[in-house]
């Protein structure tokens, strides 16, 4: 079986993941909040879309063969679904990963058959010092890729549109790479074109409106630059949410909703909420990325002192649409 059709038989274990309406009251006021649950994809996330879209471009172009070494920077989610993905068609995958990210992650990625390479200094400038004067080498580029915001645009985007049927009034979701914020915007906004569009960050930077990166709580989400596909135009409003509440929202889906999904999950649950309340909206969606397994050694698994804001959301109920 050659690598497109290898690609193809497994297309069926991404995407047309569940969208969950959450009931919630935030300060006394109903909000509902609908949400795709990313975890039900091949390797556990959303990165899924992204990974095979990419590939499976870079094949019909004669970019990738069995011979070809894939290389990519990431944060985690990217990397463990390159690894899987690569392992099944029988490709070598190698991850370059900032050092900090969760023991989870790389071991996950390193069960797959991968290459692991972790590093202090910044994950793209490293990757692009391995690659130099190496032969036969696809870098997936996902910052950059528009095959990246294309996966959204023409499958989470219209897969949110069918499940919903109405439009709720605001699309919020964290900024990492700008392809599924970018994707899934432009889709919802050329469908509905009342919905309001919320790029989310964590408040410990400004990267969205200065570029000034930093550390954060908030893996999956930028931290060093300013991805390449966003397009500050695109969206209303930059919305910077406290580390801490996000990580107590993630707790909350898993105590009172049995929804174990990881920390931006729960920060764009919070961002979703934070902007209905403060705009006064009914209603708003966003995706779930990944689940909780890949946080066990993060605060995650720790106990969080919130705000006063994010202690008086309550998750009512959720069921499946």
């Amino acid at each position: 079986m050659d690598l497109k059709n290898k690609l193809n038989s497994i297309s069926t274990l991404i995407g047309n993941t569940p969208l969950v309406n959450i009931v919630c009251e935030v300060m006394g006021r109903k909000i509902n909040v609908f949400s795709k649950c990313e975890m039900y994809n091949l390797s556990g996330s959303i990165k899924d879309r992204c990974v095979i879209n990419i590939l499976d471009n870079a094949i019909m172009c004669g970019l990738v063969d069995r011979n070809t070494s894939i290389f990519e920077s990431s944060s985690g989610n990217t990397g463990i679904s390159l690894a899987s993905i690569c392992a099944y068609i029988g490709v070598k995958a190698n991850i370059v990963l900032p050092k900090n990210v969760s023991s989870e992650r790389k071991k996950i990625i390193a069960m797959y058959g991968a290459n692991v390479f972790e590093t202090e200094s910044g994950i793209r400038e490293t990757l692009n010092e391995m690659v130099k004067n190496k032969s036969n080498v696809f870098l997936l580029k996902q910052f950059e890729n528009i095959e990246n915001v294309n996966a959204h645009y023409f499958g989470t985007g219209i897969e949110i549109i069918n499940q919903c049927r109405t439009a709720p009034d605001c699309f919020c979701a964290g900024v990492g790479t700008g392809g599924t914020f970018m994707g899934v915007g432009k889709r919802l906004k050329k469908e509905w074109d009342k919905i309001e569009l919320f790029a989310l960050q964590s408040e410990n930077v400004n990267l969205l409106n200065f570029g000034n990166g930093g550390e954060h709580k908030l893996q999956g989400l930028a931290t060093e630059f300013t991805p390449d596909l966003y397009n500050k135009n695109l969206h209303h409003e930059v919305v910077s949410l406290n580390d801490n509440d996000c990580i107590y929202v993630a707790q909350q889906l898993a105590k009172k909703l049995g929804l174990g999904v990881g920390i931006t999950s729960g920060a764009n649950l919070l961002g979703v909420l934070k902007v209905c309340y403060e705009k006064n909206f009914d209603s708003g969606v966003t995706v779930f990325p990944d689940d909780n397994k890949k946080y066990l050694s993060t605060a995650l698994s720790k106990e969080i002192n919130p705000s006063k804001f994010a202690k008086n959301i309550k998750l009512i109920r959720t069921y499946v649409l």
